[in-house]
């Protein structure tokens, strides 16, 4: 992965990230790995498999409705 590779991730998770915070779970989950024992999430315990992960981020976004995230990069 080049570096401008890494960076447009991180940034597109980012931007997901304040998507889950307005109640909207798409952007994360297209984010995560489709394949069934890969996936995981990142709110709450870990899950296994597409389906659960899917779910629970379904469900841990519809705690949020108008918040916001803010990101301080420590390391790289």
């Amino acid at each position: 992965m080049s570096e401008s590779d890494f960076d447009d991730a991180v940034e597109a998770y980012r931007r997901a990230l304040n998507a889950i915070c307005t109640g909207d779970p798409g952007p994360v989950l297209e984010l995560f790995s489709r394949r069934r024992r890969n996936a995981r999430e990142p709110l709450g315990p870990p899950r296994r498999g597409r389906m659960e992960v899917e779910t629970a981020t379904k469900d841990a976004a519809s705690h949020f409705q108008a918040g916001n995230i803010r990101f301080e990069e420590v390391s790289r």
